[in-house]
């Protein structure tokens, strides 16, 4: 009888074991989730975060959805000379057991149509959504960018805002001429 508890016991702890590292082998975390704040009248936000895949096989990231946000991608900034651009990234790998930093001047979710004027201190709620069809909640807090050189990441996406009204113009324009 005192055998069969210590054999209870311990395939209990072994299997409790391979269930928890499962769990931790198996995980996607979020750390430093924020987002920029911007002027109340802000058509694009920005939002940045690490994201550390802790699996063992290499996960892909494809997008992020946000009840705050009418739409969510993933973009790049790229620097050829003087300038800066933006590229839509439609997925990003996160190598097994490596980590993806979004942060100013490089990777980072472009968050379009606010749903509301964020501030300082509001928090907002992303859901990750990977290849795999696995996701991951991230809590991020709406901060104020610190540090400016005068470089900074175009804290209100202002260019984005341009463009999208110049190819509304060019559209009604292109439209009126026919």
């Amino acid at each position: 009888m005192l055998l069969d508890r210590k054999i209870i016991i311990t395939v209990s702890i072994l299997v409790f074991s391979v269930l928890a590292n499962t769990a931790i082998a198996s995980s996607v975390m979020i750390k430093d989730a924020w987002v920029r704040e911007a002027p109340p009248n802000a058509k694009v936000l920005a939002a940045y975060m690490t994201i550390e895949n802790h699996t063992s096989t290499e996960k892909v990231l494809t997008g992020a959805t946000s009840p705050a946000f009418g739409k969510i991608e993933i973009h790049k900034t790229v620097h050829k000379g003087d300038m800066a651009t933006m590229e839509e990234q439609k997925q990003l790998p996160i190598a097994t057991h490596g980590t993806v930093k979004m942060q100013p001047g490089g990777l980072h979710f472009m968050l379009y149509t606010p749903n509301k004027a964020l501030k300082a201190g509001d928090n907002v709620s992303f859901t990750l959504k990977f290849v795999d069809g696995s996701t991951s909640m991230v809590d991020a807090k709406v901060k104020k960018a610190t540090g400016s050189s005068g470089h900074d990441h175009h804290a209100d996406h202002s260019e984005h805002q341009m463009h999208e009204e110049k190819e509304t113009k060019e559209d009604e324009s292109h439209h009126h001429n026919h």
